[in-house]
């Protein structure tokens, strides 16, 4: 079996980890050691290993990107169609949260 690494920012800070699987790669990233020790703490205070926490997190970091971009995307299209809110409906949300 191959390691694998994926990369995360972790605390501010990007982070390798390394998991067994197939078709994958290596990549190493320096960690600072706040980051790396805060890894550790979550780790065995969950009972996984760091990878495993770390591919989760890459997981989760890439789906949240991802879905951030596509509504970005769509955003840009439908205003790219003047497809705009209502200007007083925009205004009453505002201020109906304070906002205004």
């Amino acid at each position: 079996m191959r390691l694998t690494s994926y990369v995360y920012t972790f605390c501010g800070c990007p982070m390798a980890v390394k998991a067994k699987g197939k078709g994958t790669e290596i990549l190493t990233v320096r960690l600072d050691r706040e980051s790396k020790l805060a890894l550790t703490e979550l780790a065995e205070s969950m009972d996984r290993s760091k990878s495993y926490l770390a591919s989760e997190a890459v997981r989760e970091f890439i789906d949240v990107r991802r879905w951030q971009i596509a509504e970005i995307r769509a955003g840009i299209k439908e205003a790219n169609t003047g497809n705009f809110e209502d200007p007083g409906k925009v205004d009453g949300f505002f201020k109906k949260w304070g906002a205004l």
